[in-house]
């Protein structure tokens, strides 16, 4: 006998089956997360009962207990620990919700029953979860239940922070600073995921059923399913803002090691990694996501966007707002958990200037990018600004750096590094820029490109492309039926001959100039010694003509001829150690400039992807080689 909309019986009893388990588990889920929160609570009573009876905590007490610190330190991850299992409660109690809604849609369908004692107020079909996520849920909820709720999750979390960073104020040195930042980002993971689990409900659902749908069919027992692309998720972009950045992460400990080094100095490794997190993981990662939630829409319609990682832009415009208010206040967070931590540490002044110093050059950095995307003639002098404005944040580095090696910030080691820094920063930026345009333009015909309406936009990508020889640029879309592909990022656009006066190689010769007295500084040298002169008459002219080379194999010759050669006549002159200080300048600046030569903006965005494939690759051989190609063969079956 067939149910109503074509759903035979059988059918039916399944969804009613369904149905009915799915109400069985909320009841029960219901009791535990009662229980849990009254759990937590009387944790959170009795851990402050218990720890205003200690002395370290309570200095006034006369008969207080001296407790051990790391008892202290772990005594917030008890309750801690309750109120994480309370979120997952909490999340499967959202995912439940949204399926039983949809279960009891489909049971509406087959079979609708109005009730007779809500036909007044027109209720045409029973739906038990629906009515309730109208006066429970976070998204469609009543307004009083939503700031109830709001204020149960604020107290909760408050108490909970507010005791355990009491704790870590009261213990200070290195036990405070370690529960800082265990707890801080612990807590952050937590509030994430409440977050994800109550306004971003409907989201997670939605991702977990389209996970759910690519392994659905895959059988327990045979492995997992073919990966295909992946999105960021929101958890990873404020784990982590902007991974294709990863070079930028070198600056300060190759300064570090190149001080060091040279200085003959002891490494002080626990300054550099505070340096690091609190000048590279914290403040300038809370930079990148104000620039990316300035930028939100305009990177979600890049040409390379799944490559860049940036913010995550959902298609729900609830989703996008929820993106974007959890990335302003986790970048808060980042600068507050800065500050705490330079406080604890005796840093509080250094890490001030720094963060004003990196927060002026952003706040120009948006003008200036605000400033060449409106009409008028001040388009290229913003564009230019943008060029020079770049290169602030690579001398910022290399002097923090240093500075966490030892040296003071008078030191001409320090500023002769700087201004070094400064002109490779430039380079690196100009020269990713330009390859970046490429991708913007459609090529219907070699060196023949048509600029996207996006890239007009943008006169600090068009106006160095105008640089690169043998490609004519053509405003607009190209003509009605050309075959043009989807654009020229895969083209390395600068192999061949660039013109001289292209900025990339201004910005190059004027890093060449600065390494001449950082070389000189780092082996101790004077222009009026032997092996200085030949530093000045050799390294920077053989440097200098590296840009004017006209291929690729011409370029990495005078590359090496450029910084192996003055080595060995310094080798010669001042001794081994000399030559190599003398050569490192030089050859970082000419490496990269070379390896920009030579590839194309989709080598450049794909780089760790594509090594890590070719990794795994020659892994396999060697093991195939190794294993024999019978037995590999077999295992690959």
């Amino acid at each position: 006998m067939g149910g109503a909309g074509g759903v035979s019986d059988r059918e039916f009893e399944v969804l009613k089956t369904d149905y009915e388990m799915a109400r069985e588990d909320e009841r029960t889920f219901a009791t535990i997360q009662a229980a849990v929160a009254g759990i937590v609570v009387a944790l959170l009573a009795a851990l402050a009962t218990v720890l205003t009876q200690t002395c370290q905590l309570n200095h006034r007490a006369k008969n207080c207990t001296e407790a051990p610190a790391l008892f202290l330190a772990i005594a917030p991850a008890i309750p801690f620990a309750a109120l994480a299992l309370l979120q997952l409660l909490g999340l499967v109690a959202t995912l439940r919700s949204y399926y039983l809604r949809a279960v009891e849609a489909e049971l509406r369908r087959v079979a609708a029953v109005p009730l007779g004692e809500l036909a007044g107020v027109g209720l045409s079909s029973p739906s038990y979860a629906a009515l309730i996520a109208e006066a429970s849920t976070m998204r469609r909820g009543r307004s009083r239940y939503r700031i109830l709720s709001i204020l149960v999750l604020l107290i909760t979390l408050s108490v909970f922070s507010g005791l355990t960073a009491f704790i870590a104020v009261s213990l200070g040195g290195r036990t405070g600073l370690v529960m800082a930042i265990g707890y801080g980002w612990a807590f952050l993971l937590l509030v994430a995921d409440v977050t994800s689990a109550t306004v971003g409900g409907r989201s997670t659902f939605l991702r977990l059923a389209e996970q759910l749908a690519a392994r659905q069919n895959t059988g327990l027992l045979t492995g997992s399913p073919p990966r295909g692309p992946r999105r960021r998720g929101l958890l990873s972009y404020l784990v982590l803002p902007r991974p294709e950045d990863w070079v930028k992460w070198l600056l300060i400990p190759m300064a570090f090691a190149v001080v060091v080094l040279a200085r003959d100095l002891t490494p002080q490794w626990g300054r550099l990694l505070l340096a690091m997190l609190l000048v590279e993981y914290l403040v300038y990662a809370a930079r990148y996501q104000v620039n990316d939630i300035r930028g939100y829409a305009e990177d979600a319609a890049h040409p390379e966007a799944a490559a860049r990682m940036r913010l995550p832009h959902p298609a729900d415009p609830a989703a996008r707002r929820l993106v974007v208010v959890c990335s302003a206040l986790v970048a808060a967070l980042r600068l507050v958990t800065a500050f705490g931590i330079a406080a604890a540490t005796g840093l509080t002044r250094g890490l001030l200037a720094v963060t004003a110093v990196i927060a002026v050059a952003g706040m120009l950095y948006e003008y200036l990018r605000t400033a060449e995307a409106r009409p008028g003639s001040a388009r290229r002098a913003a564009a230019v600004g943008l060029w020079l404005l770049v290169g602030t944040g690579y001398a910022l580095r290399y002097a923090v750096g240093a500075h966490a090696a030892g040296l003071p910030f008078g030191d001409p080691l320090v500023w002769t590094g700087a201004l070094y820094a400064y002109g490779l920063g430039v380079m690196f930026v100009l020269l990713t820029w330009v390859l970046e345009a490429s991708a913007y333009c459609s090529a219907p015909r070699p060196r023949r490109w048509y600029a996207s309406p996006t890239l007009r936009t943008k006169p600090h990508l068009l106006l160095l492309l105008r640089h690169v020889r043998g490609v004519t640029l053509i405003p607009g879309p190209p003509p009605a039926g050309s075959s043009a592909h989807a654009g020229c990022g895969e083209v390395p656009v600068l192999r061949h001959r660039c013109a001289p006066a292209a900025p990339w190689n201004l910005a190059y010769w004027a890093t060449v100039s600065a390494a001449a007295p950082l070389a000189l500084c780092l082996t101790g040298l004077t222009p009026g010694d032997a092996a200085g002169v030949w530093v000045l008459a050799v390294s920077v002219p053989a440097a200098a003509l590296l840009p004017l080379a006209g291929g690729p194999a011409a370029r990495t010759l005078l590359l090496v001829a450029g910084t192996v050669l003055p080595a060995v006549g310094v080798a010669l002159l001042a001794g081994p150690g000399a030559a190599l200080f003398t050569a490192l300048p030089f050859a970082v600046c000419g490496g990269l400039y070379t390896s920009f030569r030579q590839q194309s903006y989709r080598d450049l965005k794909h780089f760790l992807p594509d090594l890590t494939t070719a990794t795994r690759q020659t892994a396999a051989r060697a093991l195939r080689a190794l294993v024999g190609r019978a037995t590999w063969d077999d295992l690959t079956r």
